[in-house]
């Protein structure tokens, strides 16, 4: 191929590319287009009709989303004063970055919020983590005093505030008092046996329960989960290197539903009598886990799984 051949095409090609290149960005620019001249017709129609129910509102916030949505909710006195639903909370609201979003904005912003916004059918929130990533750090005690006391979370039976820092023991007590329904937590690290023992006494129905790496509490709160929520079926009670095995006991005798339990880094303070009872004690107990709990032996566990073949012991 001759050197002005080779030219000729390769310009040839720079011109195609740049022509797709135009004709790409034309397109991402007229569909813009067109959805914003949908916005603006859909607006301007509500805005001259006062046409505000909840069909049509459900449609701005889809087209604008719920901050621009809110923004026009509370600068148009017409739509301001509609009794509107702008999101319905899903009845398992796992969505923890949306959930705590949503409670920020009916705690912290317009009173109108608490109407704007529907929660009446969810049971099982999330506004913790259940890892190191996430901003759960926002949740505080204000939040926590809303959705016990504002009546906008009926049905609520489990919430999820791990590695929620800014969640005080007061807020736990506040739970205690206000949520006998509950029957499923997970407690952030902070939890104290004062806040444990009012758990457990004012939620008699708990069945799940996690305290993973809640480090301050003892045997004295274990014992009163024992002999308070006789439903239970599971606890997460690892790196509480503060529990013997007087709770674990405990648990075994006053909790014959317990399906698993997890006891992860306990240490040396959990020995192989705790194994025996829970094995004789919790005869639906299928998974235990015991790794680093230095005082339980492997050949003790090989033993076990003998004895109870329907046991998954993890060491």
């Amino acid at each position: 191929m001759s050197g002005t051949s080779a030219v000729t095409e390769h310009k040839q090609e720079t011109t195609t590319i740049a022509s797709s290149t135009r004709t790409s960005s034309n397109d991402s620019r007229n569909k813009v287009q067109r959805r914003n001249a949908v916005r603006y017709k859909l607006l301007r129609f509500l805005l001259c009709q006062g046409e505000f129910s909840d069909y049509f509102v459900h449609h701005i916030a889809q087209l604008l989303g719920i901050e621009q949505t809110s923004m026009l909710m509370t600068t148009c006195r017409a739509m301001y004063n509609e009794d509107v639903v702008l999101y319905r909370a899903p009845k398992i609201w796992t969505n923890n970055n949306e959930s705590r979003k949503m409670v920020r904005a009916m705690v912290v912003m317009s009173p109108r919020w608490t109407s704007w916004l529907c929660t009446s059918k969810v049971e099982e929130m999330m506004l913790g983590i259940d890892d190191w990533s996430g901003r759960a750090g926002v949740v505080t005690d204000e939040w926590i005093r809303f959705i016990v006391r504002s009546g906008k979370f009926p049905r609520l039976n489990s919430i999820n505030l791990r590695y929620c820092s800014n969640v005080s023991n007061a807020s736990l007590i506040e739970i205690a008092q206000g949520l006998p329904q509950l029957t499923s937590i997970k407690f952030p690290g902070k939890v104290t046996n004062a806040s444990l023992i009012a758990i457990a006494r004012g939620c008699p129905q708990l069945t799940f329960i996690n305290l993973f790496c809640c480090r301050k509490i003892t045997d004295t709160s274990v014992l009163e989960i024992a002999r308070r929520c006789p439903r239970l079926t599971s606890i997460n009670l690892g790196l509480c290197n503060k529990i013997t095995d007087i709770g674990i006991i405990g648990l075994a005798r006053r909790c014959p539903q317990l399906t698993s339990i997890d006891l992860y880094g306990c240490g040396r303070t959990v020995t192989d009598a705790s194994v025996i009872a829970l094995a004789r004690g919790c005869p639906q107990l299928k998974s235990v886990v015991f790794s680093c709990c230095d005082n339980i032996t492997l050949a003790f566990i090989n033993a076990l799984k003998k004895e109870y073949p329907q046991l998954n012991v993890k060491k």
